[in-house]
């Protein structure tokens, strides 16, 4: 069986050589997709699987005739692997792009791709839902394949975070961790975190880390955060190398992920895979993967709901124990998703 994963290796994330690691395991002959044009459609084959992630750089374009024309071109190709008798599946990590201008092309667009696949993989109950009802996808053709664990993948460098920042031992530690967007609302939590921070002014030290780089639309944002005048907001304002992921991660208590939307979120799965606590908002996917046994989820249409929830991760330390992690942790087994997806390639 041969497999062509667009792409086999994702310079920013881990999950697509993970993934493709996990099938090579288990002797599937897994092949890089770096782009989708006629050299690299000729080589696939009558039979081959041809497994899709992140689609929306092949056809968005601020200028609507530009749309229009890369996305003829997208279906162009589509449409020649389906003539191939290529089965073609997608792993839709997003229900939309977190950027989009066009958004009923969008739907339309994401709708048609749905219906030239044979199979779509989503990472969770509530996400499969929300994709039945927005692209009208029969539910036979809809698998839920979780998004695997992180486990031994960031090694430690010996780098101490804590004394880097200028951060003591006895101070509960916030982080939020990645790129800086919008939607991201980091904002939020440095708002959050000095309200918290006023409360407890007397009785417990803490502190917070905003480490990443802005993108595009966050540039405003950050340069007021680093404005504030407030010791314990400590900002690193760059792109963090994977290398230095694990040693910024164990410098802290808990992950702060006050995002504004989330349809999947591998910072909450690593946070996870290094058994940290997570703090976020009460989404569904996050209670499958989650749940109240590692994380403290809170409603974010709650008056400071952020804030509190902050201060229930420092209350409730104890009660997140190794064990709770480990579990949640088995549940993301690479190699039971491997198996998985290797039924449902050979039943194509």
């Amino acid at each position: 069986m041969r497999v062509f994963m667009w792409p086999k290796i994702n310079a920013t994330n881990q999950y697509n050589k993970l993934l493709s690691d996990s099938l090579e395991a288990q002797d599937i002959e897994v092949h890089n997709f770096p782009r989708l044009n006629l050299e690299n459609v000729k080589k696939l084959k009558g039979g081959d699987i041809f497994h899709m992630h992140w689609l929306h750089g092949t056809y968005q374009h601020q200028f609507f005739p530009f749309f229009l024309i890369k996305v003829v071109k997208m279906f162009f190709f589509l449409f020649l692997l389906k003539a191939k008798s290529v089965k073609i599946v997608w792993t839709l990590h997003n229900l939309y792009p977190h950027k989009y201008k066009f958004k009923m092309m969008e739907k339309l667009v994401r709708k048609c791709v749905t219906s030239v696949c044979n199979h779509i993989f989503v990472a969770s109950d509530a996400i499969r839902e929300r994709v039945l009802q927005e692209y009208s996808v029969p539910k036979n053709k809809i698998t839920i394949i979780p998004h695997g664990h992180y486990v031994g993948v960031y090694q430690s460098q010996g780098i101490n975070f804590r004394e880097r920042y200028g951060i003591n031992d006895e101070e509960f530690v916030y982080l939020f961790f990645g790129q800086i967007k919008p939607y991201k609302g980091v904002p939020n939590l440095v708002k959050s975190f000095q309200i918290l921070d006023e409360k407890l002014k007397n009785q417990k030290k803490i502190s917070v880390i905003v480490a990443g780089k802005p993108s595009d639309g966050a540039e405003v944002q950050t340069e007021k955060l680093q404005k504030e005048n407030n010791p314990h907001v400590h900002l690193d304002i760059r792109f963090i190398p994977d290398e230095e992921l694990h040693d910024l991660i164990q410098a802290s208590n808990a992950v702060v992920l006050p995002f504004e939307e989330i349809t999947t979120s591998g910072s909450a799965i690593l946070a996870l895979s290094l058994r940290k606590i997570v703090v976020a908002p009460r989404t569904r996917f996050l209670v499958e993967y989650l749940g109240d046994e590692t994380a403290v989820l809170y409603n974010k249409d709650e008056k400071n709901g952020l804030a509190k929830a902050m201060e229930i991760a420092i209350q409730s330390e104890r009660k997140f124990t190794k064990e709770n992690f480990d579990k949640k942790i088995e549940q993301l087994s690479w190699e039971k998703i491997s198996l998985q997806l290797k039924k449902i390639y050979k039943d194509l």
